[in-house]
């Protein structure tokens, strides 16, 4: 068994390009700000230290403590000490679609969800091997056009994709070849703000928030009812880039936008 170095992710990370830091002495319960907070030392990883390529897009911190980085020169995964690093070879369809990586989210059962080069991958922990997922334009039940980014697994198992300009798919977890599409209609204020979103996140009761440019929206998957804040016309124009619930206020949701962080109580929409 693979010795994986404790790490800890205490930022909010919303795609760069810049040095991968990681911490390498976590404490058992991590606080934000604290008078009594630990003395923190990090490590700048770059390619000196094994990377393939530095421009990271996106990271996570799976179930088993690996962290795992999303750049244009393949996936990454390191356990502390070394990368071990996916790409794409060609003729070879159990590969990445592509070295250029961008959205990563951990399946129930361990597994990983990648986009890459647009396409969706599902890379299999046991036989470290993918699966390719792609658009067919003559079925509407497929997912989006092949420019995918951003993907999320929620709690119930849904599989949620994001396409730029082409709104979201999502895919039940009791299926595996029907695909439910979100995307923004101008005449209709019951649909997403705007096909450009952003990262998604869930709250406690299992609805889905998605950031764009336009305010952000809130999904009820039972329902498919689309709830929308933020949107113009406001004194300010909101670009919400990500999300979070916190545990104890269940009706309030903290916004990372263009203008600062803003706390919404989605219950008055204030």
């Amino acid at each position: 068994m693979t010795f994986i170095r404790p790490i800890l992710i205490t930022a909010l990370l919303v795609g760069f390009s810049a040095p991968l830091f990681a911490q390498t002495e976590a404490p058992n319960e991590p606080t934000i700000i604290s008078s009594e907070a630990p003395t923190l030392r990090f490590e700048n990883l770059n390619l000196e230290d094994g990377m393939a390529q530095k421009d990271a897009q996106n990271v996570i911190q799976d179930s088993l403590g690996y962290m795992w980085i999303a750049t244009q020169g393949g996936l990454h995964r390191y356990n502390g000490y070394e990368f071990e690093i996916y790409t794409y070879t060609a003729f070879d369809t159990t590969s990445l679609s592509s070295s250029s990586t961008f959205g990563l989210a951990e399946a129930s059962n361990g597994d990983l969800w990648v986009t890459a080069g647009g396409r969706l991958n599902r890379f299999n922990r046991k036989n470290k091997t993918f699966t390719q997922y792609t658009h067919d334009p003559s079925d509407s039940t497929t997912v989006l056009p092949n420019d995918l980014r951003f993907v999320y697994e929620a709690t119930n198992g849904d599989l949620w994709l994001e396409s730029p300009g082409s709104g979201i798919s999502r895919i039940p977890a009791d299926s595996t070849d029907y695909v439910i599409r979100y995307q923004h209609n101008p005449n209709d204020p019951n649909t997403i703000s705007s096909n450009y979103v952003l990262r998604f996140t869930e709250d406690a009761a299992g609805n889905i928030w998605t950031g764009s440019g336009l305010g952000v929206n809130r999904i009820n998957p039972n329902t498919n009812e689309i709830t929308r804040y933020l949107e113009p016309p406001r004194d300010r124009s909101y670009r919400v880039v990500s999300q979070y619930h916190p545990p104890q206020s269940p009706d309030i949701v903290w916004l990372l936008t263009s203008n600062g962080f803003v706390k919404l109580n989605s219950r008055s929409g204030d």
